[in-house]
């Protein structure tokens, strides 16, 4: 039988603060936590040193009202408000641009990066259109004549 082995690490902590992120996908476990049932966030965070893996939680509800997280976080990667009834297909969203807004969270186990918001990719400004020329006049004789 093969040994196991593992290398140990530690979760790369980014500072407080909002970050451009890409979603990932997101998995739904079948097991309930202390609150019931859930959803976990896969983001991946954009830095200088490149892309970070970010997860985050929110709840599993039987209605995905206006009010409810995720909802709240699907529409801001998604980029518009979803009409009532209509299916969230978490799958079309992957690879979608977004933003992050993330804490640090200390426990004793260490600190890690808590996302307190997901918000909309920002759309990058048009340059404002430049003046258009000075229309130059044409010379006509009769200008001449005008003095």
């Amino acid at each position: 039988m093969a040994e196991f082995t593992a290398i140990a690490d530690d979760n790369e902590v980014l500072e407080a603060g909002e970050y451009a992120a890409v979603f990932r996908g997101i998995e739904a476990p079948e097991e309930k936590s202390d609150y019931g049932y859930y959803l976990i966030w896969n983001l991946e965070v954009m830095t200088e040193d490149g892309p970070v893996a970010i997860t985050g939680r929110s709840s599993r509800p039987d209605k995905f009202t206006k009010g409810c997280k995720a909802r709240q976080w699907y529409e801001a990667i998604g980029a518009r408000e979803l009409e009532k009834g209509e299916v969230m297909a978490f799958g079309k969203l992957v690879g979608r641009p977004c933003r992050v807004a993330l804490e640090v969270k200390s426990t004793e186990k260490g600190d890690f990066n808590r996302i307190l918001n997901v918000l909309p990719a920002k759309t990058p400004r048009r340059p404002a259109a430049p003046p258009p020329p000075p229309v130059e006049e044409e010379w006509s004789p009769r200008d001449d004549e005008a003095e």
